[in-house]
């Protein structure tokens, strides 16, 4: 059974809720957001920080699916990694990769407001 993108964004609004995430921006991105998902589609949700527990990370992965296909993405690291990717290919003379996850996500993210 697959859970829609109404369902998704229904549970995300819910965190605001639960004090353990209240304090969290949560997002939607990739295939759910592209509208191209399938059975098999990861739901990827977004969360504005750096750093999150780990229980934390499972509530999320509980609350909107009970199972191995979500991801929980920190939107921070993802910058700092990308940011150092860049600065790597600029001191290397190589082109910037404008596909990379993380711009692909900031682009992409459906933010719960």
């Amino acid at each position: 059974m697959k859970i829609s993108k109404e369902q998704i964004l229904e549970k995300l609004e819910s965190f605001k809720k639960i004090p353990e995430l209240s304090e969290y921006r949560f997002g939607l991105a990739g295939s759910y957001v592209r509208g191209d998902d399938t059975e098999e589609s990861d739901i990827d949700i977004v969360v504005d920080t750096g750093i999150l527990s780990v229980n934390s990370i499972f509530l999320i992965k509980d609350i909107i699916w009970n199972d191995d296909h979500v991801d929980v993405l920190l939107l921070d690291a993802l910058r700092k990694e990308d940011e150092d990717l860049d600065e790597l290919c600029k001191d290397m003379g190589l082109e910037i990769d404008e596909e990379s996850p993380y711009k692909n996500i900031v682009r992409e993210v459906l933010w719960i407001e």
